[in-house]
C-alpha cells in the first residue's frame, strides 16, 4: 500500500511540473499563422520563379509577388500602429 501512495506522489509531480511549463507555449494568433503563411508563400513563389524559363509565368509570378508583398506592407503597418 504504501506503493501506492508513493507512485501517486510521484505522478502528482509530475503532472504539476507540465502544467508549469504549459503557459509558457503559446499557440500562435490567426494574424501570427496568416502572416507566416504569407512569407511562406512569398519564399515559394520566389523559387519557382528562380527557376522558371517561360516568360508569361515569370509575369504570373511578379504580379502574385507584388499581391503578397501589398499584404504583408498591411501586416507591417498594422504592427506599426498596434505598437504607438
Amino acid at each position: 500500500m504504501a506503493r501506492g501512495w508513493e507512485s501517486k506522489s510521484v505522478e502528482e509531480q509530475q503532472i504539476e511540473k507540465l502544467s508549469q511549463r504549459a503557459p509558457s507555449i503559446l499557440p500562435p494568433t490567426a494574424k501570427e499563422q496568416e502572416h507566416q503563411s504569407l512569407v511562406l508563400q512569398r519564399k515559394r513563389i520566389s523559387a519557382e520563379m528562380d527557376r522558371s524559363t517561360n516568360p508569361r509565368f515569370k509575369a504570373q509570378q511578379e504580379k502574385s509577388l507584388s499581391f503578397l508583398d501589398l499584404k504583408l506592407e498591411k501586416f507591417r503597418d498594422l504592427n506599426l500602429k498596434a505598437r504607438q
